[in-house]
């Protein structure tokens, strides 16, 4: 999803080239969960183990630029390279740097709220993916609509923030099912591409960002009831 952002050109995966490395439709589903669970676990080691003590201001500052860096030129292999080897580590690009990312903001919530907003989390990913497959055309329909939503979202979002910030618990509803959507969306969209390596590991990189950002915002949620 995030790439929609970065001027990525989806049309481009639906191309054919000889030197396309093509699977079966079984296996390249699994190589699309295979790679976003391989995402969430490495985040979920990192916010096990990176040291609260390095939780500072300046710790926050060059965690984010790294992030944005690297998230930038992790997008551009991911969805660029013709070898899939590349593109794999352009995923790692992206991935390595966010569990970072999600560590910082996990420190702020008791464990028991992150636990529970993982299990919704992983609860509503089921339930979009298995709907996404039983009805494709349905959710292939919200492209345009979902995209101009969460465009007008962050922006009220944004906004929300300066005058009215008493709204922004009910910006995390919106913006987190946006983005349960999107997983289906994201699903049913990677299942037209050909089935090959590198739409596998650019279809696992949208739905990957689908499911860290809807996560952010359950924990959001569950943090404010908390």
């Amino acid at each position: 999803m995030a790439n929609s952002f970065m001027g990525v050109d989806k049309s481009q995966r639906m191309s054919v080239t000889s030197d396309m490395s093509f699977v079966s439709e079984r296996a390249y589903n699994l190589a699309i969960g295979g790679l976003v669970l391989y995402g969430l676990v490495a985040n979920a080691i990192t916010c096990r183990i990176f040291p609260k003590e390095m939780l500072t201001g300046k710790t926050y500052i060059v965690v984010i630029i790294a992030y944005i860096i690297c998230a930038i030129i992790g997008s551009i292999m991911v969805n660029r390279s013709a070898q899939p080897i590349i593109r794999f580590l352009g995923y790692n690009l992206v991935v390595v740097p966010m569990g970072f990312m999600l560590a910082i903001v996990v420190a702020f919530y008791q464990p028991q709220v992150v636990i529970l907003a993982l299990g919704v989390t992983a609860s509503v990913t089921v339930i979009m993916v298995c709907l996404a497959a039983l009805f494709p055309s349905f959710f292939l329909g919200l492209g345009r609509v979902l995209f101009v939503s969460l465009l007008l979202s962050l922006l009220a979002n944004v906004i929300f923030a300066f005058f009215l910030p008493q709204s922004l618990g009910f910006m995390d509803y919106v913006i987190a099912t946006i983005f349960s959507l999107y997983i289906a969306f994201d699903w049913a969209r990677a299942n037209k591409y050909p089935k090959t390596v590198n739409n596998a590991i650019a279809s696992a990189f949208d739905i990957y960002y689908d499911i860290v950002n809807l996560f952010l915002r359950v924990l959001s949620i569950m943090g404010k009831r908390d």
